[in-house]
């Protein structure tokens, strides 16, 4: 019999009680966040409500996965982002995280749901989503004006 997985939006109370490990959680992985936001924002905008975020766990008070999202209103359509999703235990957590992106997706009256994230998640989330962009990065040398 599978293990039964808990999911709750994290209140921002419980946010704050969380934290201290997400941060660290965060320090592991930098390569995937680090470019875009800071850790100040992202605890900002999940304490402000700009950001709304999802613990998923084996049971009551763990966190293996924590998924943030953030609704986007564009003149064509209202999408459900998830800028970022990190933890442990992925793979078993993905079906309770699909379903549960899906319904808040539903209930916030979103058009489109979409992941911004490596190209791992291609594998894992696809044929459902498809891929239609690709990101490609450099950087910019620091120079003065001379």
């Amino acid at each position: 019999m599978a293990e039964a997985l808990e999911m709750r939006r994290i209140s921002p109370d419980e946010w704050t009680v969380h934290w201290p490990h997400t941060s660290e959680s965060l320090d592991r992985i930098p390569q995937f966040w680090a470019d875009y936001w800071t850790k100040e924002f992202i605890n900002g905008a999940v304490l402000s409500g700009a950001w709304q975020a999802w613990g998923f766990g084996a049971k009551v008070g763990d966190i293996n996965v924590i998924v943030l999202t953030q609704i986007v209103e564009f003149p064509a359509n209202r999408f459900l982002q998830i800028p970022l999703a990190f933890g442990n235990h992925l793979d078993r957590c993905l079906p309770t995280i699909e379903a549960t992106i899906e319904r808040f997706a539903v209930e916030a009256k979103c058009d489109i749901c979409e992941v911004i994230g490596r190209e791992g998640w291609q594998k894992k989330l696809g044929p459902r989503f498809a891929k239609y962009a690709v990101v490609l990065k450099a950087r910019v040398p620091k120079m003065g004006v001379h």
